[in-house]
């Protein structure tokens, strides 16, 4: 939207030929809800997640249960390839890693600020 300091050209044509993302809604103001309403297309209260995941609850195993289907699975149902770069914050046990969550591949860190 007419940053000078970054250059993306796709991004500039794309706006150009209608598609702007000038709209949002976020359930909540901290990371974990948001990315489990986010992924799983149903609020952080309806999945046991109603604040950021810190590090004793990590360690004690909670996370977006497993049994959601994710965004990310339903595009994996549907033909496509999926993966994620960046922060998850939804759960660093086996369980919860975003390969067991409709992710192919993931590049990044589990919890929450440097855990």
């Amino acid at each position: 939207y007419g940053n000078t300091d970054a250059r993306t050209p796709h991004l500039d044509r794309l706006a150009r030929e209608g598609v702007r993302f000038t709209n949002a809604f976020t359930p909540s103001p901290v990371c974990s809800p948001s990315r489990a309403t986010l992924l799983a297309g149903r609020y952080g209260t309806e999945v046991g997640i109603t604040d950021w995941l810190n590090p004793e609850e990590n360690e004690a195993g909670m996370g977006l249960p497993p049994e959601l289907t994710t965004w990310a699975e339903a595009l994996q149902q549907a033909g496509y390839r999926t993966g994620l770069v960046g922060k998850w914050h939804l759960g660093s046990k086996p369980p919860f890693h975003p390969t067991r969550q409709g992710y192919g591949s993931f590049l990044g860190f589990l919890g929450g600020g440097n855990e």
